[in-house]
């Protein structure tokens, strides 16, 4: 005999209890898909796009593009501080409780 419910009604553990047995589980779009569809697009290619696409998850994304030049063992000239700057910036409105980045408008032109 096949049980179809949960041993214990009251702590829901079952993922057919949680999700839905019979609803498929579609998988969330690759980040690395959407940036290769981003660069292969006809738009234009500025920070502020980035953020469009991206929304909530522009943080992360900004974050990663931002500091991973200055990550490189390449002699730079201090150029790359311009890039921290900008991700202490958004640091601080992360700090601040923002879900979106604030200076998304300045940066569509960027």
């Amino acid at each position: 005999m096949v049980a179809t419910s949960c041993p214990n009604p009251r702590r829901p553990r079952c993922p057919s209890r949680l999700f839905g047995a019979d609803e498929p589980q579609s998988e969330p779009e690759k980040v690395s898909d959407e940036l290769e569809r981003w660069v292969s697009g006809d738009g234009e290619k500025t920070l502020g796009s980035l953020i469009e696409l991206f929304g909530e998850k522009s943080f992360a994304i900004v974050f990663v593009l931002l500091l991973g030049v200055p990550a490189l063992p390449l002699p730079t000239g201090g150029a790359t501080h311009v890039f921290e700057i900008v991700a202490v910036l958004l640091a601080l409105e992360l700090v601040a409780g923002r879900d979106e980045i604030l200076a998304s408008a300045a940066l569509a032109q960027a």
